[in-house]
């Protein structure tokens, strides 16, 4: 269940705004800047979630395929909550997507001066 809520949260509180976000280097950055320093970084998160969710496949497939079963008394089958991660993790690479298309939009559009609202 945890790994349900950590994962489908993490997903929906990305977009949002919900995750801890450093941004003493960044709060005074022009938008330009921040959209190419958002696309670097949102590279390498989607990177890390691509070969997460490739790992995850194979730990669910294997469940699923071995009939891994939990060790407590119900002895319950894995597969379902090894499925969350998969899930999750495909949702947060197409949010990391949605990032970077999202910055690249910011980068070809016109450049805005700081009388046009531009940090």
């Amino acid at each position: 269940m945890l790994i349900l809520v950590a994962f489908f949260g993490c997903a929906w509180a990305l977009p949002a705004g919900g995750h801890v976000a450093v941004d003493i280097f960044t709060e005074h950055m022009e938008t330009r800047r921040k959209a190419k320093l958002e696309i670097i970084t949102s590279l390498m998160a989607m990177t890390y979630m691509l070969v997460f969710f490739y790992e995850a496949s194979i730990f669910a497939w294997d469940a699923w395929e071995g009939g891994v079963r939990s060790t407590e008394y119900l002895a319950w089958p894995l597969w379902p909550m090894r499925s969350f991660l998969v899930i999750g993790s495909f949702f947060l690479v197409f949010e990391f997507l949605f990032r970077v298309v999202r910055s690249i939009t910011i980068l070809k559009g016109p450049a805005q001066t700081e009388s046009q609202g531009g940090r």
